[in-house]
């Protein structure tokens, strides 16, 4: 349900922008997306380091 509602306000803010905002609020978007995904990688990391039993995670 999260996303669903992620996703429907992002649609609603998009349609007020031009389309060059549109292309800026796009890209931030993907930023903020690219962001998250490190933060829970590193976050993963961390507590495998502390248990010692640190694998590689995609």
């Amino acid at each position: 349900m999260r996303n669903e509602t992620i996703i429907t306000e992002i649609t609603e803010i998009v349609k007020k922008l031009s389309t060059d905002n549109q292309r800026y609020f796009l890209t931030l978007v993907k930023v903020a997306a690219f962001a998250e995904d490190a933060a829970k990688k590193h976050e993963y990391y961390e507590k495998n380091k502390k248990s010692g039993t640190n694998q590689h995670h995609e």
